[in-house]
C-alpha cells in the first residue's frame, strides 16, 4: 500500500552539469556531486582548461553534449559567464548561478552594475580585495595570492579545509578571466540563482544586480562565497529541487 512505503519514490530529474569559478576546478564540486548522487541526483562537475576562453567554452559545451537527457547547467562566480555562453545547447533547459556573473553579449560587467545602482567601488563584479589579490605573471597567467583567497573565498569554513582548497587553486588565462558570451539564454529560458548572503568576494549588491531579469528561483544561504565547500548538502538540496523542475518543465514542453 501506498501508505505503508518506507522508500523513497524514483523522482524523474535533469542531469546537474557544474561549472566553478576562477582558480578552481572540478575538485570544488565533488562534495555537491556525492551529495547530489546519495538524492539520486546525476551531476558531473567539469574542469575548465582556463587556458582560453574558447576553450573554456569548447570543454563546456563538450560536456553538455556527452550527458544524455535533459541538462540543469549551473554555474558559480566567474563561471557564471561561460554557463550563459553555453546555456544556448539544445540540451541545456534550465540555468543555475550560484553567487554567479550573468551579462548580456552587449554590455560589459560595469555597465551592467552600473545602470542597476551598484555602487562604483563594486562595479568590477567583485569585492575591490578580490583584484587587489591577484597578480599576473610572467606567463601572463593570472593568479591570486593564498591567503587573501582563504579569506575571500571560504571564510565560514574550517581552518583544514581552507587550506585544502587554497592548495588546489590555479593560474587562469585572462582570456579566461575577460570572455564573455555571444547569447544570452537566460532571457531565454527559465534560470535560477542562488544568493550567498555572507559572501565576501561578491556583496549581496552586485549578486541582486546580477540576478536582475532571470525567469526563475531565488534562493538564500547563509553561506561564503564558497558554499559547495562549506555547505554541500543545502547546496544540494537547493539544486535538487532546480533539477527536478528541470525535468518537469522539459517533460511538458515535449508533450505539446
Amino acid at each position: 500500500m501506498d501508505s505503508l512505503r518506507t522508500r523513497r519514490d524514483p523522482v524523474v530529474t535533469a542531469t546537474v552539469v557544474l561549472v566553478h569559478g576562477a582558480f578552481h576546478g572540478g575538485w570544488c564540486w565533488e562534495p555537491v556531486v556525492r551529495a547530489l548522487d546519495r538524492r539520486g541526483v546525476p551531476a558531473v562537475a567539469v574542469t575548465l582548461p582556463y587556458s582560453c576562453w574558447q576553450d573554456d567554452v569548447r570543454a563546456l559545451r563538450d560536456a553538455v553534449r556527452s550527458v544524455r537527457g535533459t541538462v540543469l547547467l549551473v554555474g558559480h562566480s566567474l563561471g557564471g559567464a561561460i554557463v550563459c555562453a553555453v546555456g544556448d545547447e539544445p540540451a541545456v533547459a534550465r540555468l543555475g548561478f550560484v553567487s554567479a556573473l550573468v551579462v548580456d553579449p552587449d554590455e560589459t560587467v560595469r555597465d551592467r552594475l552600473a545602470r542597476r545602482g551598484v555602487a562604483e567601488h563594486l562595479r568590477d563584479g567583485a569585492d575591490p580585495a578580490v583584484r587587489a589579490a591577484m597578480s599576473a605573471g610572467d606567463d601572463g597567467n593570472v593568479r591570486i595570492a593564498p591567503g587573501a583567497a582563504g579569506s575571500l573565498f571560504y571564510s565560514d569554513c574550517r581552518p583544514e579545509e581552507v587550506a585544502r582548497a587554497v592548495s588546489r587553486l590555479r593560474p587562469i588565462s585572462a582570456s579566461s578571466l575577460t570572455g564573455r558570451p555571444t547569447a544570452a539564454p537566460w532571457r531565454d529560458k527559465p534560470a535560477s540563482y542562488l544568493f550567498c548572503t555572507e559572501d565576501r568576494a561578491v556583496p549581496m549588491d552586485v549578486q541582486e544586480a546580477y540576478a536582475e531579469g532571470l525567469r526563475g528561483h531565488r534562493d538564500r544561504l547563509d553561506a561564503s562565497h564558497s558554499p559547495f565547500w562549506s555547505r554541500p548538502s543545502d547546496v544540494a538540496g537547493v539544486l535538487e529541487r532546480w533539477a527536478a523542475e528541470t525535468a518537469e518543465t522539459a517533460e511538458t514542453a515535449a508533450a505539446e
